[in-house]
């Protein structure tokens, strides 16, 4: 028996060592298992074409594909030329061929893999033909130089972060036939001003447009089943759910809304104030996280929690006003808004997650009300400003003994958060890893 699966191994060596691999012209091909052939890495340069058909020892081949990775960083490639009969470009094929400018995709290709084109940073023009198919993830991701893209008609999908950080980006127009777009599928296109998205788009991934600081027209086509712009607010609802999955800066909220998504405003750069009407009950996490010039914002009466890193590196956030019933304050909500110098916590808040006012360098004083329980780790951290801490009557868990500005968890006479100001009273045994 070990005799037979040596014998076995050894077979399969020769075989491995005699795939079709072969040269011509200075192309590189693998046979494939159709008997046709793929173009694979052979460290190009210069301008390139690709013919439709090989032949190599009297057999003719057709070229149906471009390989994984087979022209990844040949940085020197300055032209390439694709036949009609290819069928799909491989992962990461044209990855960071940073000479690259212009490609024409044949009609016969169905499919762009992950990465394809991505980093290819002087690429100014793409020309996509009808009879593709989809567009994978992170195809054309980091393409700086793109300006304008037209997707056909035959695309159905488009996947995550396709056009992710084209920075020129001005103009997209995605077609009828559509119908997913990937999540981050064009995050931060810094100069996309406008977007339409299809009658015929049933799947929407997270953030499609975080990022697109320059975004003032959002507009589902009417017919649309799944998603609307209800009432020309200049963002996308997701119809039988009410969320609100992604705005822009110039999104008015409807009262008809019940729910803000996660990440459904992350990092629009030019968003300044929003009003958020009493009919939202709730807002995903990070979703307005690296708004930095948001100075103002107005919240619902009815939401009873502050999501995780909601307005995490809100930069420009003075003050802000939280509901009333509001119960909770998530991990990071309020982290790096430097210029926060005041905020009242309400009278039925329970918890206060890790770093809530991390590196809130504005704030001067805080009251922790006797309803709060838990507060997580490094809440203060960093609150260089704070000169006033205390804890109000009646907290069963936490107080501020002899009026010492700090957190004091009473059970442990462990002091869990000080300020410049703070004289630690003696009956203090412990001193927390971050209270200072």
């Amino acid at each position: 028996m070990k005799k037979i699966i040596l014998i076995f191994a050894a077979v399969c060596c020769i075989m491995v060592a005699n795939a079709q691999e072969f040269t011509e012209n200075g192309i590189k091909y693998n046979v494939t298992f159709d008997d046709d052939v793929e173009v694979i890495a052979n460290g190009y340069s210069g301008a390139v074409a690709i013919p439709a058909i090989v032949v190599n020892e009297g057999v003719t081949y057709r070229v149906t594909r471009i390989g994984l990775e087979a022209f990844k960083y040949c940085g020197d490639l300055t032209s390439i030329t694709l036949p009609e009969g290819l069928e799909s470009i491989g992962d990461n094929a044209f990855y960071s061929c940073g000479s690259l400018t212009s490609i024409t995709i044949p009609s016969t290709v169905k499919s762009i893999g992950f990465g394809a084109f991505s980093f290819c940073e002087d690429l100014t023009s793409i020309t996509l033909h009808e009879g593709l198919e989809s567009i994978g993830d992170n195809a054309f991701a980091s393409c700086y130089g793109l300006t304008s893209i037209t997707i056909p008609s035959t695309v159905k999908s488009i996947g995550y972060g396709a056009f992710c950080y084209c920075e020129d980006l001005t103009s997209v127009t995605l077609p009828e036939g559509l119908e997913n777009i990937g999540g981050d599928a064009f995050y931060s296109c810094e100069s996309l001003t406008s977007i339409t998205i299809p009658s015929s788009v049933t799947s929407i991934g997270g953030n499609p447009f975080g990022g697109c600081s320059s975004l003032a027209s959002i507009n589902v086509a009417e017919g649309n089943t799944v998603y609307d712009s209800r009432n020309n607010c200049n963002a996308i609802i997701e119809t039988a759910t009410r969320t609100l999955l992604s705005g822009c800066f110039t999104t008015v909220i409807p009262s008809s809304v019940t729910t803000i998504g996660r990440f459904a405003f992350y990092n629009i750069a030019n968003l300044t104030s929003i009003t958020i009407p009493n009919s939202v009950t709730s807002i995903g996490e990070r979703a307005f996280a690296n708004c930095k010039n948001l100075k103002s914002i107005t919240l619902p009466e009815c939401l009873d929690r502050i999501g995780d890193y909601l307005f995490y590196e809100c930069e420009s956030l003075t003050s802000i006003t939280l509901p009333e019933g509001l119960k909770s304050i998530g991990n990071g909500a309020f982290e790096d808004c430097y210029e926060l110098a005041s905020i009242t916590i309400p009278s039925k808040v329970t918890e206060i997650g890790e770093c809530a006012f991390y590196d809130c360098r504005s704030l001067e004083s805080i009251t922790i009300p006797s309803s709060v329980t838990e507060i997580g780790d490094k809440v203060f951290y960093n609150c260089v400003s704070l000169s006033s801490i205390s804890v109000a009557e009646g907290n069963t868990v936490y107080d501020s003994r002899n009026n010492c500005n700090a957190i004091i968890e009473t059970a442990t006479n462990t002091l869990l958060f000080g300020c410049k100001n703070t004289v630690i009273p003696s009956s203090v045994t412990a001193i927390g890893e971050y209270a200072f």
